[in-house]
């Protein structure tokens, strides 16, 4: 079965009600290769996005957003370019620490 370019992986709301999108060659060139502990961390990467538990916009970009989710003592940091309504997954990878961007949108705590 081949695979375009375009076909889809996944499509997620994220918590700033972007529809989020990675396709299958995209996840298997950039994020398979280039970050290797995400192999199978397929799930992690959409909570990443609907779940985050931060956003910062990006110092360089104003159109792309890096989205946090804390795991276990690390975070997954999903790195994504906003376009309108719609978006796309530039690149994950697993973060020992929050960068020192503007924070644009925190989950609120429980009380």
């Amino acid at each position: 079965m081949k695979i375009t370019y375009h076909e889809i992986l996944f499509e997620v709301v994220s918590v700033l009600n972007k529809k989020i999108r990675a396709t299958k060659v995209y996840w298997n060139d950039v994020i398979i290769i280039k970050h290797k502990d995400l192999t199978n961390l397929e799930q992690e990467v959409k909570k990443g996005l609907n779940q985050a538990e931060l956003v910062e916009i990006s110092k360089l970009d104003k159109t792309v957003y890096l989205y946090y989710k804390k795991i276990n003592k690390k975070y997954i940091c999903v790195v994504a370019k906003h376009l309108n309504e719609h978006g796309f997954v530039i690149t994950a990878h697993i973060a020992t620490r929050l960068r020192k961007g503007k924070i644009i949108w925190q989950k609120s705590k429980k009380k």
